[in-house]
């Protein structure tokens, strides 16, 4: 009987051990669960070193957008490729490249023998049909008076026509060329052909040196009249509704992203472009910039409803893993700064929507600019 109850006493024994045993192993266990850090604490060093900065969030008037991106374009009638009516050969150039024009200006003048022979056409030409034109009303006398035959006036009514057409033809020719007729019918001819500028602008292309010989239809100069620029901005399929004329548009060139320029949208495409789910928006820009020419790429954003709304910036708020966050400062305890989860909404120029997933975080302070750095700096700590 005491051996069984000894037995009995060691079996028991034994269970206990084997049951402390496993407690200590969970114990060891649960001692090695990562526990992720989520606030750091820095020295008065590491604030002035990492440059840190906060502040509270500020309300804002901000503009929910629709991110897009286009060209600066010129309309057509703005712009304008110059050719020879005749052909010829470059006598000088008036102008060079970037010159600012006036509508009728010369530009350049071109060399053609036939050009001489025109104007002397012109001007026989022009004496022939005076002096026809006085033996047709002469003819015409004589005919009503029936004096002449009808015959005889026929003839000469077809010569006073004839010479006529043939007038009114080298005259449309010599004005499409820019002749002065008042210097011409004074007797003054001119040795060379005129290259003038349709329109005001500036000369963007020169094609042409001295002494080649040109065709007609050749292209010589491109004048552009950047008054007219305009943005032709690309918005998809999903967003085309929510487009309307009226509509404000900031944006910024792809070799200038801090010279943010506003416009206004005046026009709506109606039309799918080629291979491609999306329509052209048209906008006129404002307090327009030198620099700013056809062409271009730019980035637009084009505002829809706005609603005031809490902000910081963009240097506050930081993204891990498709996560963002920010940092704030615990009060009462010196440089010591936590990590709040939130989401970012709409932004405009370097300020950010901030949506607090607990709206009373929205009263503390948060830092501004280091945000980056001090993230880091947790990161090291927790390693």
């Amino acid at each position: 009987m005491k051996t069984k109850n000894k037995i009995t006493l060691i079996c028991s024994t034994l269970f206990l051990i084997s049951c402390g045993g496993t407690d200590v192993q969970n114990t060891s266990e649960n001692t090695n669960v990562e526990v992720k850090k989520n606030s750091v604490e820095l020295s008065d060093e590491q604030m002035a070193a990492m440059e840190i900065q906060t502040s509270i969030v500020e309300k804002m008037n901000l503009a929910y957008t629709i991110e897009t991106n286009g060209t600066l374009e010129l309309p057509p009638q703005n712009k304008a490729s110059l050719s020879a009516i005749i052909g010829g050969r470059v006598k000088n150039i008036q102008v060079i490249q970037g010159d600012k024009v006036k509508k009728g200006q010369l530009l350049a003048t071109l060399e053609n023998p036939e050009f001489i022979i025109m104007q002397q056409d012109y001007l026989t030409t022009k004496n022939q049909v005076d002096f026809l034109k006085k033996e047709f009303d002469r003819a015409k006398t004589l005919r009503d008076q029936e004096i002449n035959s009808e015959k005889s006036f026929a003839k000469t009514e077809n010569e006073y026509n004839d010479a006529l057409f043939k007038f009114k033809g080298i005259k449309a020719q010599l004005e499409l060329i820019g002749i002065d007729f008042k210097k011409l019918e004074a007797g003054e001819l001119l040795s060379g052909i005129p290259v003038r500028s349709p329109i005001n602008g500036f000369v963007r292309l020169i094609e042409i040196n001295l002494g080649q010989y040109v065709d007609p239809a050749q292209s010589l100069f491109e004048i552009v009249d950047n008054e007219h620029l305009h943005l032709e901005l690309l918005v998809y399929e999903k967003d085309i509704a929510k487009i309307r004329e009226g509509q404000n548009v900031h944006f910024y060139t792809s070799s200038n992203p801090n010279d943010v320029f506003r416009a206004t949208v005046f026009a709506v495409g109606k039309a799918f472009e080629k291979d491609q789910k999306a329509i052209k928006v048209y906008a006129d820009i404002s307090g327009k910039k030198d620099y700013l020419i056809p062409g271009m790429y730019v980035n637009g954003h084009i505002e829809l409803d706005s609603n005031m709304t809490t902000v910081l910036p963009k240097t506050a708020i930081i993204e891990e893993s498709g996560i963002y966050y920010v940092f704030t400062k615990k009060e009462g305890e010196g440089n010591v700064f936590e990590k709040l989860e939130v989401k970012p909404g709409a932004s405009e120029s370097n300020k950010q929507e901030i949506i607090f997933l607990n709206p009373t975080d929205s009263k503390k302070e948060f830092v501004v600019k280091g945000a980056y750095y001090l993230n880091a700096e947790m990161l090291k700590e927790a390693e």
